[in-house]
């Protein structure tokens, strides 16, 4: 897969994971069959709860609109990986998958026994008000949405969003800066095998003596690097475990050792030992991440128990790049208008 898309699906991914983060860190049911059962309309259904195919094509399109307008709409045909899937076959599925666990965390807050506040039902009724209103006659046709159904996807994100704060409220981690440490390095990697090890660790030997003599880093990495890039900033677990206990150590504009690793030499030089705001950031994934764990280990033993039927004939035939259906209004927005997220 190129670079250009591999960074184009993680931007994806974070065009979802802003639509609503909470959802990131959940598995998907794995029970998930297809079925003989399920009516023309409906797209799944876990634990008795069903999700239509019209609240599937609504978070489709939406998704659709905020990618089109970064990417364009030329993006949906072109391949991403090896097995020739498009780019509207990965979104389908990434957002097949956030569409169960939706509906699965919905079920464990009813399971737990979860209510909504009359203020939220409230809130609930006007951002479906304001949603709805938003749409034209056009849009409203294509979607086959009425406001009862945009009220009940709106309860249940709700839903969602409030069992994940039950379970995850009291995940109180002890994350040091040390831990969370963002770092900037430059490095040359040079890739080796049985065959060349010997030449190989010649030439990086040669390339440290360069180095240790004055010589420019960051030029020896152009010219010899393995890899593309030869400055990032790395966090700790970015990096092979063994050049990770090296490039901790180091201290400003200090060159490492030469580093072995499987099937590669890497030298490298710390250009910054703390990048204070990326740490920052870290460190609030690294509690995320946290609380995801915590939060998994309930939610994957509930999921377990429920049966699921999925309709892959139905979601086959979704193409969501059709311009006849759609909304040019932001559900997702309106949502977080009224709720905060």
């Amino acid at each position: 897969m190129s670079y250009r898309m591999d960074k184009i699906k993680k931007n994806f991914i974070v065009i979802v994971m802003s639509i609503c983060f909470i959802f990131s860190g959940c598995k998907s049911n794995d029970g998930i069959f297809i079925s003989t059962g399920l009516k023309n309309d409906e797209m799944f259904k876990i634990g008795g709860s069903v999700c239509t195919v019209k609240e599937a094509e609504l978070f489709l399109y939406t998704v659709r609109n905020q990618y089109e307008a970064v990417y364009g709409k030329d993006i949906w045909n072109v391949k991403v990986n090896d097995n020739d899937q498009t780019m509207q076959e990965y979104v389908k599925d990434v957002v097949k998958q956030q569409l169960a666990r939706i509906k699965c965390m919905y079920l464990l807050a009813k399971n737990k026994g979860i209510e909504l506040e009359a203020s939220e039902e409230q809130q609930i009724e006007l951002a479906a008000d304001e949603y709805y209103n938003a749409l034209s006659d056009e849009e409203k046709t294509g979607l086959k949405m009425d406001i009862e159904s945009v009220k009940e996807i709106y309860r249940e994100y709700l839903y969602a969003e409030k069992i994940y704060e039950e379970l995850t409220g009291s995940v109180n981690v002890e994350i040091s800066d040390d831990d969370a440490r963002i770092i900037t390095i430059q490095y040359i990697r040079i890739e080796k095998n049985e065959q060349n090890r010997d030449d190989k660790l010649s030439a990086i030997n040669a390339i440290a003596t360069q180095v240790k003599d004055g010589g420019d880093f960051a030029s020896l990495a152009v010219e010899h690097s393995d890899d593309d890039i030869y400055e990032k900033m790395v966090k700790r677990g970015d990096m092979p475990t063994q050049v990770d206990d090296e490039i901790f150590e180091l201290v400003n504009n200090e060159v490492s050792k030469v580093i072995e690793t499987s099937d590669s030499y890497y030298l490298a030089k710390c250009i910054s030992d703390y990048n204070k705001d990326e740490t920052a950031k870290n460190k609030i994934d690294l509690l995320r991440n946290a609380k995801e764990e915590a939060f998994n280990t309930e939610y994957d033993s509930y999921i377990n128990t429920l049966p699921s039927e999925f309709n892959d004939d139905v979601w086959d035939k979704i193409d969501f790049t059709e311009e006849s259906v759609g909304t040019s209004t932001n559900f997702f927005d309106v949502y977080n208008s009224h709720f905060g997220s």
